[in-house]
C-alpha cells in the first residue's frame, strides 16, 4: 500500500508544488489543487490506493 502512495503523490502535481514553495522559490505559498481539504472527492483519494496494474509491487 504504501508502494502505491508513493508512485501516486510522484504522478500529482501537488507534490512538486509543496516542493517549490518550499524549497524552490521558498515563499512557502504552495497552491493546491484542490485549494482546501474540503474539495478533495471521496474518488481523488479512492485513486491513491488503486491497483498500479502491472506496475503494481509483487513481492
Amino acid at each position: 500500500m504504501e508502494y502505491r502512495l508513493c508512485q501516486r503523490f510522484m504522478s500529482d502535481k501537488d507534490f512538486y508544488e509543496g516542493i517549490r514553495a518550499v524549497l524552490i522559490d521558498k515563499d512557502n505559498q504552495p497552491k493546491w489543487n484542490p485549494g482546501t481539504l474540503q474539495d478533495v472527492t471521496t474518488d481523488k483519494v479512492d485513486s491513491y490506493f488503486a491497483s498500479l496494474g502491472e506496475n503494481e509491487l509483487e513481492f
